[in-house]
């Protein structure tokens, strides 16, 4: 008797993609079980390898059925690259993996065993990289594992320009695209994923590549000229053309693990406005985006960009948004540091009413703004995280009992290591509390004044014994009101003596009614 099919989805859900394949042998109703969750998720790049996968999913009719989950994967491997650099990215590559005894212990080759070991007793020569291993570059060029590792970059750097060129990439997601009926989410990365267990994670090419074969990703060359990677934005775009043309409605997730440039939403005549067009039609109906923006290293970004119209668009048109994480990027080459202003950023007429979950960091926004964005544009908004904020006016203080009195919020978390900043370089709570430089503000210590702000802001309404952070000890708790005078001026609004009157002897009611019935 065979079992349900619920029940052997119920089970196979918690079983690894290399364990599911051994499933497909057991039986035809067990293959087609597990192949609900092999194929829940494809991925797609300029490579081969995951062409060809993509594109015999995307020709059967079954396995294109289970697609729910598309992810491109933007790596680029550079068609310029020498050998000589080619030999400095393994190095770097292989720097943790020489330390792993086990895996080290089943390389049969000699030649890569006597690399680890270089490895492992030079691990400090990458600091001066030119100077010290210059002299043994040559020798190690010569050996098999790094010319057949350097001549499978070539030809895979070959294959994707050609690809590139003949569209055949965006040929094929757009026939993918019009087959894969339950796709509801997508990817798009600029990161290798290999993973602590080889052959278990990433893309088909990413899982097949050898361990002590080169492959682009995170390292950056310390030379004056280092190697350039393909930006993300030509893949951002190839996407929002695919799913537009083929008039794609029923992608609901969209998740930017890669930074794009921000010179990706710069709008100018002609192309890149059309290029905003199919933006706006493939992402329309979002329900979560998590959006990374790219910083630059080699110039301030406020005299490279202002605000960012394409942008503005889209976010103008994600109206059924329920959840946006965004990640803007810091410019530390000027002091001090400047952040994205709130208005390059967020259309004027934006308006997010079922959103409940925002992240945002790295961002300066003057009080109005954060109480308008905060409560009038974001209606519905229950889970709130900031990262670096930079307030251009008024105070801390006075938004986290704005935000406390409006009793709209049932998580309010402070990502570690960020800072609220008001006042130019003022460094909320941290002056009070005796916290000075950046060591302190990592501090375990440091870590429990920020979370007392959000249990302030989300708790007190169950415990109003609570008290504002900012209060010093032995001040009435009620005095935190006086903060709000400051928000309501910046914020245009009417703050009479009366509501103020009125909030003081409700918090006084309250915080008394709980201790009576504490006491009880």
């Amino acid at each position: 008797m065979s079992l349900p099919n619920e029940l052997i989805l119920g089970t196979l859900q918690y079983i690894n993609k290399a364990d599911l394949k051994s499933v497909r042998l057991v039986s035809k109703l067990w293959s087609g079980c597990a192949s609900e969750y092999l194929f829940a998720k494809l991925f797609i790049s300029p490579h081969k390898l995951n062409l060809q996968i993509f594109a015999a999913v995307a020709r059967d009719p079954t396995l294109s059925k289970f697609v729910k989950e598309l992810e491109y994967n933007a790596v680029s491997f550079s068609p310029d690259i020498t050998i000589s650099q080619y030999f400095e990215i393994l190095w770097h590559q292989n720097s943790m993996i020489a330390f792993d005894t086990e895996r080290v212990s089943e390389v049969p080759d000699p030649h890569i065993r006597q690399f680890i070991t270089m490895i492992r007793d030079r691990r400090e020569y990458w600091l001066d990289w030119q100077g010290r291993m210059a002299p043994v570059q040559t020798q190690w060029c010569d050996f098999s594992f790094v010319q057949e590792g350097y001549q499978k970059w070539i030809n895979q750097a070959l294959f994707e320009k050609n690809c590139l060129k003949e569209d055949t990439l965006f040929k094929l997601l757009v026939t993918g695209l019009k087959r894969f009926g339950r796709l509801r989410t997508v990817k798009l990365s600029d990161r290798w994923h290999s993973g602590d267990k080889p052959g278990r994670q990433g893309s088909p090419l990413a899982r097949s590549w050898l361990p002590f074969h080169a492959h682009p990703g995170d390292f950056i060359s310390d030379s004056d000229e280092p190697l350039k990677e393909s930006s993300t934005s030509d893949a951002f775009w190839t996407l929002a053309h695919a799913l537009s043309g083929v008039k794609n409605t029923r992608i609901r997730n969209l998740s930017i693990k890669g930074p794009l440039p921000t010179a990706a939403f710069l709008t100018e005549p002609g192309e890149q406005q059309t290029h905003v067009d199919h933006g706006v039609g493939a992402f329309c109906r979002l329900e979560y985006l998590r959006l990374s923006l790219a910083g630059y290293s080699r110039e301030p970004m406020v005299k490279l960009y202002e605000t960012l119209h394409g942008l503005h668009r889209m976010l103008e048109s994600m109206t059924a948004l329920r959840r946006f994480d965004l990640a803007l990027p810091v410019d530390c080459v000027d002091e001090p540091v400047w952040f994205f202003t709130y208005p390059m950023i967020f259309p004027e007429n934006g308006h997010w009413p079922q959103l409940t979950t925002f992240t945002v960091g790295n961002l300066a926004i003057s009080t109005k703004d954060l109480v308008t964005l905060l409560i009038t544009k974001m209606p519905s908004l229950r889970h709130l995280a900031f990262g670096n904020i930079n307030l251009l006016d008024g105070q801390w203080e006075g938004i986290v009992e704005y935000l406390r009195v409006a009793n709209c919020l049932s998580s309010f978390h402070i990502v570690p290591e960020s800072l609220l900043v008001h006042g130019g370089d003022q460094i909320y709570l941290s002056q009070r509390h005796g916290h000075r430089d950046d060591h302190d503000h990592r501090s375990g210590d440091f870590l429990k004044i920020l979370h007392s702000i959000g249990d302030y802001v989300v708790n007190w309404w169950n415990n109003p014994t609570l008290r504002h952070p900012s209060l010093k000890l032995g001040q009435p708790a009620q005095q935190s009101l006086d903060y709000l005078k400051d928000v309501y001026c910046l914020s245009d609004m009417n703050l009479t003596h009366d509501m103020l009157d009125g909030l003081a002897e409700h918090m006084v009611e309250d915080a008394t009614r709980y201790r009576e019935r504490d006491e009880s």
